[in-house]
């Protein structure tokens, strides 16, 4: 089977998470995470008015698989030492988007001129902490195959509201074996989402919903393997500004 060279085996790929956040910070690396720092766990990004992150917080503890809470920032601290000592999170990522009132209205590099004393940052696990056992494994990641972005799909399940947050269950699907998946879930329980399906078909609430990045999905060229579907998010939802 022919295999896509992945992002790790490039000799200038950063291998722990400090020389990620640097190669970013110092403007090196501007894109896709996915392969970066295998082993390290990876998180996505949640910044909202301390006004908002009472009722954030207890949308995340409502619904535990698209929103697996992995660390909280204090209002207007932007550091999250629980994660990594050396973490700037205005700085560290390739890419913001800021919302205001429910509109983007921008795409920075970084938040300095965003950044604000009422701020909250909400780090939520990811599945491509995973990603590296996978190939560890031999299991085949047809995302990096095929080299575009990991299928993901906003469901028909709605999530459990809190406050002003509502929303569809978003997931994600990678393609393999049911004792890979059971085993996955056994080592990375507590730091990406929990399971949500393992199934040989697509099920009729995810056929019929949009894809959330709009890519095609993968094929599956295998006939023993499933269809792996974790929740990966929440297209929620709230009145107000917000930055993310």
């Amino acid at each position: 089977m022919a295999m896509a060279t992945l992002r790790n085996d490039y000799p200038d790929t950063p291998q722990t998470g400090l020389e990620a956040r640097l190669a970013i910070r110092s403007n090196q690396h501007d894109g896709p995470t996915n392969g970066m720092a295998p082993g390290f766990v990876q998180a996505n990004l949640a910044i909202l008015p301390r006004a908002l992150a009472e009722d954030f917080m207890r949308f995340c503890q409502l619904n535990p698989k698209p929103c697996p809470l992995i660390g909280v920032g204090a209002p207007g601290d932007w550091r999250l030492p629980v994660l990594a000592a050396d973490l700037d999170i205005r700085t560290d990522l390739p890419r913001y988007r800021v919302w205001r009132d429910g509109a983007v209205v921008d795409e920075p590099h970084d938040l300095m001129r965003w950044w604000r004393d009422d701020l909250v940052t909400f780090a939520l696990g990811c599945s491509f902490s995973f990603e590296q056992a996978l190939i560890e494994d031999g299991i085949e990641l047809r995302h990096f195959t095929c080299d575009c972005t990991v299928p993901m799909y906003r469901t028909s399940v709605e999530c459990t509201p809190a406050g002003a947050f509502r929303g569809k269950l978003v997931v994600s699907m990678r393609p393999m074996t049911p004792a890979a998946a059971v085993a996955i879930d056994v080592r990375y329980i507590g730091t990406v989402q929990l399971q949500v399906m393992c199934r040989s078909s697509m099920p009729s609430s995810i056929k019929a919903c949009s894809n959330e990045n709009e890519q095609p999905m993968a094929k599956v060229t295998r006939s023993s393997r499933h269809q792996r579907i974790r929740s990966c998010g929440s297209s929620a939802s709230a009145p107000s500004r917000q930055t993310r």
